[in-house]
């Protein structure tokens, strides 16, 4: 997963092929202040190492010559109205499913959201593939409430005796 802004601006030396592309509202707001001319070439540049997609998040509808360019090179192109956070962490925690940190930062990320099933669930996640990571158990604490937020907390302490923050939870 990674975000295109500066290949646009001319620095492709960062994209890696194979990678899903994220085009959030800089991205978009960036090219539709470029000319014709300099927005077509910039789209150019930036599609023209291999990717399996493109996706704009945020709802934004992409500029006509992303849409051409794409085509035209074959890059399936595809829309969210998610925010780009929680569509990068989303798309993170599905394409890494064994890597328990996606899951954690995404459950921070529905917490922010007051998606609070969906962020108990995602922390739970991270905890059971990474059990002695503190910083899950804190995650499921700050998404969680009652017993659940109580142990979460307690966990976290014992794996992370320092961790004044953690009392507050309890």
């Amino acid at each position: 997963v990674q975000k295109i802004g500066l290949a646009l601006a001319g620095f492709q030396d960062y994209l890696k092929p194979g990678r899903v592309l994220i085009l959030g509202e800089s991205e978009i707001r960036y090219l539709e202040g470029l000319g014709d001319s300099a927005r077509h070439d910039a789209i150019r540049l930036a599609l023209a190492v291999d990717f399996p997609c493109l996706l704009v998040t945020g709802g934004f509808a992409p500029p006509d010559a992303l849409v051409a360019e794409a085509e035209r090179v074959r890059l399936p192109l595809l829309q969210t109205g998610t925010p780009t956070p929680t569509a990068i962490a989303k798309l993170t925690s599905i394409l890494e499913d064994s890597l328990a940190e996606a899951h954690a930062t995404l459950a921070l990320l529905l917490v922010s959201a007051w998606e609070t099933r969906k962020a108990v669930d995602a922390a739970r996640r991270a905890v059971a593939l990474e059990p002695s990571n503190w910083r899950h158990h804190f995650r499921l604490g700050h998404a969680s409430w009652g017993e659940e937020r109580l142990r979460a907390a307690e966990n976290a302490l014992s794996l992370y005796p320092d961790f004044a923050f953690a009392h507050f939870q309890m």
